[in-house]
């Protein structure tokens, strides 16, 4: 069964000298990345991801895959999401997926058009309301 972390960057804010030299010493690379966002939002959330693999995971090595995503040579499997203060961390032994999103008010039928297979789309018809498309999404 997956474990899921969850970190607030806004309670990583007030302490972010320290937190990143924390990570750098355990995560070198991912404290440079992190480092390298121009935006304040978006070096917390860097920072909270490193944190969260090193805190969940230790000192290790994380490459990349062909597309990009991030894996720990025979580690566990993981995956990492964010938005807005938020970051979440999965980790399994068998392949995961996590996705945090905000429910606002979009056009749902469209999304789906570009996210669900058309046999999905059939099922729950033009009318696509949220929580049938974050359901699907979330399955997904």
């Amino acid at each position: 069964m997956a474990e899921i972390y969850l970190a607030d960057i806004r309670r990583i804010a007030p302490r972010v000298s320290e937190l990143q030299e924390r990570l750098a010493a355990a995560l070198p690379e991912r404290a440079r990345q992190a480092a390298r966002f121009a935006r304040e939002e978006d070096r917390l959330r860097s920072l909270a991801a490193g944190l969260l693999l090193q805190d969940v995971l230790g000192a290790c090595t994380i490459l990349f895959g062909a597309h990009g995503k991030p894996y720990v040579p025979d580690g566990p499997h993981f995956n990492l999401s964010h938005y807005g203060d938020y970051v979440l961390l999965a980790v399994d032994a068998h392949p995961v997926g996590v996705d945090l999103e905000k429910h606002a008010e979009r056009d749902f039928a469209a999304l789906a058009r570009f996210a669900f297979h058309p046999e999905e789309r059939e099922r729950f018809g033009p009318d696509l309301q949220a929580r049938a498309f974050f359901d699907i999404w979330t399955l997904k």
